[in-house]
């Protein structure tokens, strides 16, 4: 039961399992706490998804897939820019 002092509910807390239950989750947020160290396309302190994509080898659909599962667990935020 969720008495509102946890600050996570049984829904966000199943979410946040969720997301970490995957490696490429688990790198993607390992490689925004070292920061990505890359020529970002977005700029000096913004990580770009394709950063991620060429350093775990994963396609750019992957890389959006997992950012949406992170962002609806509530551990990263978002900004979609470009095409």
């Amino acid at each position: 039961m969720d008495d509102g002092t946890s600050g996570v509910g049984p829904d966000r807390g199943g979410l946040v399992f969720h997301a970490l239950a995957s490696r490429p989750r688990r790198d993607i947020l390992r490689l925004l706490v070292e920061g990505t160290n890359a020529s970002s396309c977005c700029g000096v302190h913004d990580a770009c998804s394709c950063d991620f994509a060429e350093k775990l080898g994963l396609s750019p659909a992957t890389v959006s897939h997992h950012m949406k599962v992170l962002a609806e667990s509530g551990m990263v935020s978002s900004v979609k820019r470009g095409l």
